[in-house]
């Protein structure tokens, strides 16, 4: 009897270890697709509508359409009601703080990222960072013709719900 008892609680421990697991594995495989459709000139896999780069941090991340929540799993998504990049308007991307947006930690003011879509490649230049709270939306009102603004969560490392959102809001080259 002992011994069945700790055979279900080692099955119900890899159990949810593997839940664990998928959701990194479905992460780490979005953003490194084997094929490429490169018939628009942009080589974005299937599914995405960008790359986001942001150089000084050595990062590169496919963007996907989010219409879910679980959409982010893939990747960063628009958020939607947003602009399209070099659409006038505020063109929002979020992320998981500890999947793909958890190098945001280490951007800085003046840090460029580049944006590549089907329509053009964009480049914007990083003019603030900050923290708010979760539940406003100040932050995300566009203030300029044309920007961009990265969310996720914060503080970076906390483990469950984060209680604020780091934004990070970037204007196109010729802004400065």
């Amino acid at each position: 009897m002992r011994s069945f008892f700790g055979w279900i609680l080692l099955i119900g421990g890899l159990s949810v270890a593997l839940v664990g697991l998928c959701d990194a594995g479905v992460a780490w495989l979005s953003q490194h697709p084997l094929m490429y459709d490169s018939s628009t000139g942009v080589a974005l896999p299937p599914g995405f509508a960008a790359r986001l780069s942001m150089p000084r941090l050595d990062s590169s991340l496919y963007v996907v359409e989010a219409k879910h929540a679980r959409d982010l799993r893939r990747g960063p998504g628009y958020i939607q009601g947003s602009v399209k990049p070099g659409d006038p308007g505020n063109c929002i991307i979020a992320g998981h703080r500890d999947l793909h947006f958890r190098v945001l930690k280490d951007i800085r003011v003046g840090d460029e990222i580049e944006l590549d879509t089907a329509r053009g490649h964009f480049t914007y230049r990083v003019a603030a960072t900050e923290v708010v709270s979760a539940t406003d939306r100040n932050a995300l009102k566009a203030v300029y013709p044309r920007q961009l603004t990265l969310v996720t969560c914060f503080p970076f490392y906390y483990v469950g719900r984060a209680p604020k959102r780091f934004i990070v809001t970037a204007y196109p080259l010729e802004h400065f």
